[in-house]
């Protein structure tokens, strides 16, 4: 594979996706490819543009048991850090367009990582097929236990009374960690100050020392925290709760309508990879919901499975693309 620098995208590709068309023409027998007929014989290969260990790759795992089980081949993952999952995608839109190589996408990087980086590897909106997804993770707004704040409305009245005076951790800058926060802070109308980690774990230690205030974060990644009462829950980022936390409520509900901030996780490939083995694929993780082992790894990571078809991710990416512009330029963040 190439490096990142040298990678171009496509010039011109007339829409996101656009392997659909194409597919009409082979359900009527117009072309359809013979590797679709065949594939696969051999192992596929994922990656998995970020480290082992973190919801990404959890997710990414979840999908490769479920396209192995279904497809019986096995599925090889390999993870390829950097750029914030930028240098993995491009890897995977320059490799060859046969469904052996397969990229796992959040949507950070297809949706966020435009709005942030200068200059992009790839186009996410043109140059990927869509494959599938495998589901979303609500984030929850968590706060220091000793805070002189119950819920979600006594802290937007303190800070709205102190503004600049409390602070929220994240991730970095960029981070869904961060633009969760600042979307909470924006549209509750508080300031808060932006405390920028390497990382969602050092950040929350010093959540739980009381040196600094909020956090927005996936259930995963503090649920011992929240159970041991060492962080409290002000509430769900969406309309509705989490059954892991029936007693917090959804922002909807303590009087934020309208604030939602998930993570989402998919599977693309290289632009041109033929119809009918998008299809294959597809169908493997719309079926996920039904798989009890999936199931059961989904839930002990508080991730909702979202069985879409190929045109559905699409439009997903796109309104998420348009939907986090606005937010990411009025917090002013860009990277290199």
């Amino acid at each position: 594979m190439g490096s990142l620098s040298r990678y171009r995208p496509r010039a011109a590709v007339p829409s996101l996706c656009s392997w659909l068309m194409l597919s009409i023409f082979a359900s009527i027998g117009l072309g359809a490819p013979a590797t679709a007929q065949t594939y696969p014989n051999r192992p596929i290969h994922l990656i998995v543009p970020f480290a082992p260990g973190a919801i990404v790759d959890l997710a990414a795992r979840v999908a490769a048991e479920r396209i192995g089980s279904a497809l019986g081949q096995s599925v090889v993952i390999e993870n390829r850090p950097g750029a914030s999952g930028n240098t993995g995608i491009a890897q995977v839109l320059q490799s060859r367009a046969d469904g052996y190589t397969l990229g796992f996408t959040s949507d950070s990087i297809v949706a966020i990582n435009p709005h942030i980086y200068a200059r992009m590897p790839f186009d996410p909106l043109t140059d990927p097929a869509c494959v599938g997804m495998v589901g979303s993770a609500t984030q929850i707004l968590i706060v220091r236990p000793d805070l002189e704040a119950a819920n979600l409305g006594e802290f937007i009245a303190l800070a709205r009374s102190h503004p600049g005076q409390f602070s929220y951790g994240s991730a970095g800058a960029g981070s869904t960690l961060h633009l969760g926060a600042h979307l909470f802070a924006s549209m509750a109308g508080i300031t808060l100050t932006h405390v920028p980690y390497k990382g969602a774990a050092p950040a929350l230690v010093d959540l739980v020392a009381g040196r600094i205030d909020l956090m927005s974060v996936t259930a995963v990644s503090v649920m011992p925290q929240i159970r041991a009462g060492a962080v409290r829950v002000l509430a769900v980022g969406g309309n509705t709760r989490m059954s892991a936390l029936p007693t917090a409520p959804s922002t909807e509900e303590a009087g934020l309508p309208g604030y939602k901030s998930t993570l989402w996780f998919g599977v693309i490939a290289p632009h041109d990879t033929a119809p009918g083995i998008v299809e294959t694929l597809n169908a493997a993780l719309r079926a996920i919901p039904e798989d009890p082992a999936a199931r059961r790894r989904l839930d002990q990571a508080f991730i909702e499975p979202m069985p879409l078809t190929p045109l559905q991710m699409s439009t997903l990416i796109r309104a998420d693309w348009q939907r986090w512009q606005p937010i990411i330029r009025a917090a002013g963040v860009h990277l290199e």
